[in-house]
């Protein structure tokens, strides 16, 4: 989607998702696309069989249709101008924007943190019950799990990050206020950023 009016802190103007019809788990090009290809292919033990998507230029080249033809994936296109036929992902879109700007807005936050909004709206929207998957949230569908509930924090809440590790000497001082900024996807833990160096924790 985009390209965004306002650069992202990590110098995005774009971002993909993607929507499992199945478990409505949504994800968020090429390199994107093949990563998350492997991706479900090594951690569920299956194929994409169908890929739609409406007809923009990342989608529709020649590196895409071969990497679809290389995987035995169908690649479907909604018709030009009928952004209807995309429906549920028009939907799924415009739930991430409008979650991803009310938490943005709440926290005061730049709009170049609007990435960091969106990305962890579309953590807790997958980790929501919905009553679409019987009460079930969509991660549960995809991991046969419940998600866990107490890993949840406000986006833009102050965090106090255990810096033990990284102290240049013994009486520095081991937590320094920060403002909690996203879920990490490496680390089991969150990405928090310092308000006067402007880094990442």
């Amino acid at each position: 989607m985009g390209p965004s009016s306002v650069m992202s802190i990590d110098n995005y103007w774009y971002y993909v998702v993607f929507v499992d019809d199945h478990s409505r788990l949504k994800y968020d090009f090429y390199h994107i696309l093949m990563v998350f290809i492997k991706l479900v292919q090594t951690q569920f033990s299956c194929k994409i069989k169908i890929f739609q998507s409406d007809g923009v230029t990342e989608f529709v080249n020649y590196k895409v249709r071969s990497l679809f033809e290389e995987n035995g994936t169908l690649h479907r296109l909604s018709c030009s101008y009928m952004p209807q036929q995309n429906g549920m992902v028009e939907r799924k879109h415009r739930h991430i924007v409008e979650t991803g700007l009310a938490m943005l807005f709440n926290t005061k936050l730049p709009p170049s943190f609007w990435l960091d909004a969106f990305s962890s709206a579309v953590y807790i929207i997958n980790r929501l019950p919905t009553p679409i998957l019987d009460g079930k949230s969509p991660f549960e569908i995809l991991y046969l799990q419940p998600p866990n509930y107490n890993i949840f924090r406000a986006f833009g809440c102050h965090a106090f990050p255990y810096l033990r590790d990284d102290l240049e000497h013994k009486l520095a001082l081991r937590r320094i206020p920060c403002i909690f900024i996203d879920y990490s996807p490496i680390y089991k833990g969150y990405r928090c950023l310092n308000p006067i160096t402007h880094e990442f924790i």
